[in-house]
């Protein structure tokens, strides 16, 4: 099942709430279109980097931790079995 960029931005925020990671924006990745030919052009994905923030308080580890989970949850509901 193919997600939509919305639908990806609301699990993203709900995976980070629930784990207490502060989102502080989000940035589309930098591409250099010029450098894409007419077929990768074509079927560039849209990317976009999701910014985050260490609360004080949290260790780095524990701060690490938390964003790996983050990931693989939002890979695990994403992804097709």
């Amino acid at each position: 099942m193919q997600h939509n960029i919305a639908e990806i931005k609301v699990l993203a925020a709900e995976v980070t709430d629930k784990r207490g990671i502060t989102r502080i924006g989000r940035r589309e990745a930098p591409v250099d279109v010029n450098a894409l030919g007419k077929i990768a052009l074509a079927s560039r994905p849209q990317i976009e980097h999701l910014l985050m923030t260490l609360l004080a308080g949290m260790g780095a580890d524990y701060f690490e931790r938390q964003l790996y989970l983050c990931r693989r949850e939002i890979e695990h509901r994403t992804t097709q079995i």
